[in-house]
This record gives C-alpha cells, sequence and structure tokens, in this order.
C-alpha cells in the first residue's frame, strides 16, 4: 500500500468481508483467502468507500488488475453481492416471492427512516413544537406501513430471518421514540442511524443468500445474536 494511502477503516472493511461471505466475489471462484480491491482504482477516487470495494481472492484481484475481468464485470459482482439485484433474482426464479418480500420490507422501512430524519432535523434546527408535531404526524402513515407489513412477514419468511427483521424494526421503531422527547432527540441528533442498521442489514442480506441458495442455516435463537 503506497505510504500516503490512508488505512481502510476496520469497520468498513469487516462489512465488505461480511457481504461477500468471507470470500472471492466472483461466483465461479469463491476462493476463502481474501483482500480488498478498489473497483475504480485509488489513484482515481482517493478514498474508500463501501460501493467501491470488493472481495478478491489474490488470483482474481491480479487478473482485474491486469485488465483480465474488467471494471464493468466487477461492477455486475458486487450488485450480485445483494440478494434484491436484478440480476441475482433472474438467476433465482423460484425464489422471487421471498426476494420480493424482503425487499419490500428495505422499502418500507426507509420510507420510515426518511421521515424520522427529516423530524429530527426539525427537532436539532430549532422548529416550533408546532412544526415537529406536525413532522411526527406525517410519518405515522409510514410507521403504520412499515409495522403492518412486519407484522404480516411473520408467516411468510423462514423464522431465522424474521428475528433479523424483528431487530430492524425495533431499533428503528426505539429511535423514532426517543423523537418524541426534545431532550433525547437533540442528544441523539449525531448519531448515524444508518450505520447502526448497516450491520443488521448485511446479517439479513447474508441469511437470504443462504436460504436461495440452498446454504446451511443457523438455528432460530442463533439468528438475532
Amino acid at each position: 500500500m503506497p505510504a500516503n494511502r490512508p488505512a481502510m477503516p476496520r469497520e468498513l472493511e469487516r462489512r465488505i468481508l461480511v457481504e461477500a461471505g468471507h470470500r472471492c466475489a466472483i461466483p465461479t471462484c469463491r476462493a476463502t483467502l481474501v483482500e480488498i480491491a478498489h473497483i475504480e482504482p485509488w489513484c482515481k477516487v482517493l478514498k474508500h468507500e463501501f460501493e467501491n470495494l470488493i472481495a478478491l481472492c489474490p488470483n482474481c484481484h491480479t487478473l482485474f488488475g491486469r485488465g483480465k475481468i474488467d471494471r464493468k464485470a466487477m461492477y455486475e459482482y458486487k450488485a450480485r453481492l445483494s440478494p434484491f439485484s436484478t440480476a441475482y433474482m433472474a438467476s433465482h426464479p423460484h425464489h422471487i416471492p421471498l426476494l420480493a418480500q424482503c425487499a419490500h420490507f428495505r422499502f418500507l422501512c426507509e420510507e420510515y427512516l426518511k421521515e424520522l430524519l427529516r423530524r429530527q432535523e426539525a427537532v436539532f434546527s430549532g422548529a416550533s413544537a408546532e412544526e415537529v408535531k406536525k413532522l411526527a404526524t406525517q410519518d405515522v402513515g409510514a410507521f403504520a406501513n412499515f409495522l403492518l407489513l412486519t407484522l404480516d412477514l411473520k408467516s411468510q419468511v423462514p423464522e431465522y430471518l424474521y428475528e433479523i427483521m424483528l431487530a430492524i424494526f425495533w431499533h428503528l421503531a426505539e429511535w423514532g421514540d426517543a423523537l418524541n422527547e426534545p431532550d433525547l432527540a437533540k442528544s441523539n441528533h449525531k448519531r448515524d442511524i444508518r450505520d447502526e442498521l448497516a450491520d443488521a442489514w448485511l446479517k439479513l442480506d447474508h441469511e437470504i443468500h443462504n436460504v436461495v441458495e440452498g446454504r446451511p442455516t443457523p438455528l432460530p435463537s442463533e439468528a438475532g445474536g
């Protein structure tokens, strides 16, 4: 590594490894000895970003560096690591209903999160109590949709997947409750809720891959731990 290149944050490195299941991201390889590569070269981006990083074995990393694997293909391999990508769904048609349910859960979670972040910003910027109350009323609909889907999924997805989903729901709901208390809302302003949920999303994606590809899955009691 060049002397002037900053070390990759350990947490970011861990996220990349978890995303790929601690294996090479090239589907025909899947070697377990891996290193992390920049898809767009470091000299161009000059920063470490999750979207531009991928786990590769030393051999595939070398082939990529020599141009034997092109950048477009590498982006496709990165996309396939998400169980919600079009390419992944197309290659697993029998599991599209499950993947669609999980994608819907993620979408409604994101919609509710957007409303909460809007209200959090209003509280922190000194908006009037009336304005904050109005925003709180607006996010009730997003919360209701998120809640109803979460309850409905209990009978539709494997139990260990549902435990992870439920943990995500409660984490976000409890954070939303804190916004109802002005003092708590202000003290929580610097919290990065997306970052707090990142591990849970990666864990959920990993377990969805296990289900779809028929890999061993954890006991229900192990899934949420």
